[in-house]
């Protein structure tokens, strides 16, 4: 459980849509360790602890820190404050009123409806990268070949080696991108960009579903070559 907690959080992905309700164990740089929730759904996430405190990781410190809000974007977000669990540091108290409606905002902002004719237009007939960084294996880069009708696709890797070409089923269901005639266990929630999609992986874990994987599906190869460079 520790391994996936940590996939999560350093990957600045996203909690479950019905995630674990128990309590979990959490633990910092230096050792100490605090008990929380996680709270959230696919689009908005944080950890609550016992004594109501909401708390995010800040993948810079490698701490789980009190929360504080930022509206200096396009809309309200949670960040780290800088006060790690357990610290005196000065945070913001925030109300339950507050997360829902930055909850509302983000669900807003991160799924963007894909219709069938987007996916035509944007999928079918064209080749794409796709690339993603997996915890255990590293760094990836994909030769999409998609079909006219999007309802399959070819993919050869590309790098960091040459691999076997590989067939699969793809098609879109409402907002997301099913690959491979995808089971209650794992689904693509799907965000698209100017020039890329990224979509997100999530995998079942303790009855819920937790993101482990991000990739993003580019139109060219020097987009995704530079994205590749900065994972």
């Amino acid at each position: 459980m520790k391994i996936v907690i940590a996939i999560i959080m350093f990957a600045s992905t996203l909690f479950a849509t019905m995630a674990f309700n128990g309590n979990l164990s959490f633990k910092n740089s230096d050792g100490s360790t605090f008990s929380g929730k996680l709270k959230g759904d696919p689009y908005f996430h944080y950890i609550k602890t016992a004594t109501g405190d909401i708390v995010v990781f800040n993948k810079n410190s490698g701490d789980y820190e009190y929360a504080n809000i930022d509206n200096s974007g396009s809309h309200a977000k949670l960040i780290p404050s800088g006060a790690k669990v357990g610290s005196s540091g000065t945070h913001q108290s925030i109300s339950q009123s507050q997360l829902q409606a930055i909850s509302r905002a983000s669900r807003a902002s991160v799924r963007a409806p894909l219709t069938t004719a987007t996916t035509t237009g944007l999928l079918a007939g064209k080749i794409w990268y796709r690339v993603f960084k997996d915890a255990d294996t590293g760094k990836h880069i994909y030769k999409i070949s998609v079909n006219g009708d999007a309802s399959s696709y070819k993919e050869e890797q590309i790098q960091p080696t040459q691999g076997t070409l590989k067939v699969h089923s793809l098609n879109v269901v409402g907002n997301e991108l099913h690959i491979d005639n995808n089971t209650p266990y794992y689904y693509y929630s799907v965000t698209q960009m100017p020039n890329y999609l990224e979509v997100k992986k999530f995998a079942q874990v303790n009855n819920g579903y937790v993101v482990n994987r991000i990739v993003r599906w580019y139109n060219n190869l020097p987009a995704a070559q530079n994205y590749y460079n900065s994972l």
